[in-house]
Formats: structure tokens, C-alpha cells, sequence
């Protein structure tokens, strides 16, 4: 399926791609009890399977209608991730020297950063040409945040201050990234666009992104 999405050129059998796509994400998303919509909690494999195919056809459009006004709007995002990384490092590593002046014994610290959809208030940045995806977008967002993340986290520090940065994620990034952009994408764009199975055009509207830096920590102590 990937394959070919990937060498579709007809934005107009894209969408019409999408829209059955969303169309079955939705129907296996709900089940109805004595007439109340419910979440169907069975159907998560296929939900996250056809996540993945709507990701690849809202990239494959992306791609194809990819102009100037598009590059400005993701490197913009690209920047602001950045800066929220910036932050939860430099207080991580502050938090990290103050607790451990306390007590030597904390192991574990931990600070990140989640984007959490708010079905209450999504606060979604449409997008100016939001008529040529024709995507469900706040109803798909909603979806694919309660059955296809396994944490919500896109970002991390522990200890002393290692990072996502470390573990060598750059060496593989042009083989996974969705498509050939003209930025140099940051881990929490990378990480949204690859394991959370959010297309490109959907990061370019959320901005509902928490940083957790009472970090968590693990005391241990000898018995005796």
C-alpha cells in the first residue's frame, strides 16, 4: 500500500483514498451501547494500521503540493520544537544539580516533553489550503492520540542531562523520514511523523505540547 501511495500523482485519488481510509478509521474507532457511542478498545491494531496509511497518503499530498508557503510554516514549527527542547534540557540539568545536592541516592530523573490532544479544546492552527487535504482532522486527531500512542511523550532528558539527540537517530533519518524536506528536522518532528503516526500537515496544527520537568526520580538505598 505504501509503495503505492508513494507513486500516486492524482491529488484527486488521494483524497478520495483518505476519505474511505478516515471513513474506516472512524467506524472501527466506536461501537454503540444502548445507543451511546463508545470507544471500541478491541479494534486498536486495526485503527494504528490504518493510521499508518492515512499518514502516508496526507505526506504523499504534502509532497505533491509542497510550496513555499509550506516550508516557511514547517520550518517555523521545526524552530519552535527546538526551543521547547532547549528549555526542558537546560531546567532538566538544573533540576538534576539541585536534587541530587539534596540527596546523592535519586537515580533515574527523568523530564520530557507529551503533546496531548484536548477533545474539549484541540486549539488546532488551520492550515490556509486546509479545502485540498479535505481530512476530518480534529476527529482523526482524536482517535489516533487514544489508540496509537503507546505514551505520549516526543521528547526526553534523563540523568544528567543525556537526551534523544544520543542515541545515534540521525545515522537512519533520511531512510525513514516520510519525505525528502529542505530543513534539518529536530527529534520531536522526527519522532511525531515516524512513531506516532501523525502525518506532516497534522504537526503542522498541533500545539497542545506540556513539559513535564518535575521529572521523576527513584531513591535507593541500602537495607542495612
Amino acid at each position: 500500500m505504501k509503495t503505492q501511495i508513494r507513486k500516486e500523482t492524482d491529488p484527486n485519488h488521494l483524497r478520495d483514498m483518505l476519505s474511505k481510509c478516515e471513513s474506516e478509521i472512524e467506524s472501527l474507532a466506536y461501537v454503540y451501547i444502548d445507543g451511546e457511542r463508545q470507544f471500541n478498545n478491541k479494534n486498536g491494531g486495526k485503527i494504528r494500521k490504518n493510521a499508518k496509511i492515512r499518514a502516508d497518503i496526507l505526506n504523499r499530498l504534502f509532497e505533491l503540493h509542497f510550496n513555499a508557503s509550506d516550508s516557511k510554516r514547517l520550518s517555523q514549527i521545526n524552530r519552535l520544537f527546538e526551543t521547547y527542547e532547549k528549555n526542558v534540557i537546560a531546567k532538566h540539568i538544573d533540576m538534576y544539580k539541585k536534587v541530587k545536592a539534596i540527596d546523592n541516592n535519586f537515580s533515574n530523573f527523568y523530564s520530557h516533553i507529551i503533546y496531548k490532544y484536548d477533545s474539549n479544546d484541540p486549539k488546532l492552527q488551520p492550515l490556509n489550503d486546509d479545502g485540498y487535504y479535505g481530512s476530518n482532522w480534529s476527529e482523526m486527531l482524536y482517535i489516533i492520540d487514544r489508540f496509537c500512542f503507546i505514551d505520549n511523550e516526543v521528547f526526553e532528558c534523563t540523568d544528567e542531562g543525556r537526551t534523544s539527540y544520543d542515541d545515534g537517530w540521525r545515522e537512519s533519518i533520511e531512510d525513514d523520514y516520510p519525505i525528502k524536506l529542505d530543513i534539518n528536522p529536530c527529534y520531536t518532528l522526527w519522532e511525531l511523523v515516524n512513531w506516532h503516526d501523525y502525518s506532516i500537515p497534522d504537526v503542522l496544527q498541533m500545539s497542545l505540547y506540556k513539559f513535564c520537568h518535575d521529572a521523576w526520580a527513584t531513591a535507593e538505598y541500602d537495607a542495612f
